[in-house]
């Protein structure tokens, strides 16, 4: 069961059916059986509640309780519900994976994220297909339905993008999504070609980073290129750690500018829509700071705050802050914001002082290449963020959900225990 939810992970815009105007998402699906089949198998009561779950309850306790005030104050209470709803779904997903992860050994999920990445190289093997194809809606629209839930590019696959090829969707929405998606792999192989290259992993990873290439997805091959940047402070120990942090952020700052700079001098449709989306969700923000205008209310709120002289943010994909960081100010204020960025530290903080802790397991260079693999797709999710404004795919809750549950997992296969395991009846 957990192998058929890993293999629906790249099915990230596949309904099979909408119900009441929303799609049920394939990965939803799978995640519910599994769901029920761990009810059914498990034969305790007691639930792995690590400290990032505790910061992702608050979350949802705020998002619910401004919901209801919404509700009492007859502002967007049907959207606000709904999205709180989701946003509890995703909670229910998350709880369920850590405690499923947190009982594995390391080769246990070791193996699934062999699967992941499989499945990831055929996905992979696909796109390239696609690349080469004349235009046809049929391929176009292969497992891409969910039209209640995403705008789906109306062109398929044949976006307008490298010379006379097009950009490919893959299984995703749009480019940018399926490019974010490609570059979870990629950071997870990078570690493993570092420390043990061969024949088998470099084609695996060739595949995928050509159906990446051919995305033309700008926000998800910066974010390759920044787990390219980061592997050095993973591998370094000591003062060379130190030098190479410093290194990197002086790039990381340099490559900020230039996108801002090159990005202002010559700005094409795509970036002017997201700009615009991103200015109107600043606009939100600005006239209400603290508490938002409440999660789902951009869709709302947006022509009342679109930026003076837009155009383009009528439109259906005006829907969109194109920034995920940017919509949670928009729409939960600096409160709900910060509740989010603490929760997404606390699995950064709970992974980092394990590894930086634990040299001995560390000498194990299978361990060590999943290790940083993980810490490398974390950043690319995170960075992908900045353009892309959902988690609402399933693929961003495995990898967060074993970055939780990897002390807990290695430590168990070092006969060890870890002291931040705790459990509740």
């Amino acid at each position: 069961m957990i192998t058929l939810f890993v293999l629906s992970l790249p099915l990230l815009a596949f309904s099979l059916i909408a119900l009441g105007g929303k799609d049920l998402l394939a990965s939803y699906v799978t995640t519910g059986m599994l769901m029920f089949y761990i009810f059914m198998k498990k034969k305790d009561t007691k639930i792995y509640f690590p400290k990032e779950a505790k910061a992702f309850l608050c979350f949802i306790i705020y998002v619910f309780l401004f919901s209801l005030l919404n509700i009492y104050f007859g502002g967007g209470a049907d959207k606000n519900l709904t999205q709180m709803l989701i946003t509890a779904m995703y909670f229910m997903f998350y709880m369920l994976l850590i405690n499923i992860f947190s009982s594995f050994r390391y080769k246990q999920a070791a193996k699934y994220i062999n699967i992941f990445i499989f499945i990831c190289f055929m996905a992979s093997l696909y796109s390239i297909f696609q690349f080469f194809m004349p235009n046809s809606d049929i391929l176009g629209g292969f497992l891409r339905n969910a039209n209640k839930s995403f705008v789906i590019t109306s062109q398929g696959f044949r976006m307008v993008g490298m010379e006379n090829f097009g950009r490919v969707s893959g299984f995703a929405p749009e480019p940018s999504m399926w490019a974010a998606f490609l570059a979870v792999p990629l950071a997870l192989m990078l570690p493993r070609l570092y420390f043990s290259m061969s024949a088998r992993k470099l084609l695996l990873y060739l595949v995928i980073l050509s159906a990446f290439i051919m995305t033309y997805g700008r926000t998800g091959w910066l974010a390759f290129i920044l787990a390219i940047l980061l592997l050095p402070i993973f591998i370094l120990k000591g003062v060379k750690r130190k030098v190479a942090i410093v290194f990197v952020s002086f790039f990381i700052a340099i490559g900020l500018i230039g996108m801002a700079y090159f990005g202002a001098q010559g700005l094409d449709g795509s970036v002017i829509e997201r700009l615009q989306g991103q200015m109107t969700a600043v606009n939100m923000f600005r006239s209400n700071p603290v508490f938002g205008v409440g999660l789902g209310g951009f869709s709302i709120n947006k022509d009342l705050y679109a930026p003076a002289g837009s155009s383009v943010i009528t439109r259906d994909t005006g829907n969109y802050a194109y920034n995920l960081y940017i919509r949670l100010l928009a729409e939960t204020g600096i409160v709900g914001t910060l509740l989010w960025l603490i929760f997404i530290k606390t699995i950064w903080d709970r992974y980092y002082s394990f590894y930086v802790s634990n040299v001995e397991i560390l000498r194990d260079n299978n361990i060590k290449s999943f290790l940083i693999g993980l810490g490398l797709a974390y950043f690319t999710i995170i960075f992908s963020w900045i353009n892309i404004e959902g988690f609402n795919f399933m693929y961003i809750w495995f990898v967060l959900s074993l970055m939780s549950c990897m002390p807990t997992v290695i430590s168990k296969n070092m006969n060890q225990v870890p002291k931040q395991l705790k459990t509740k009846d």
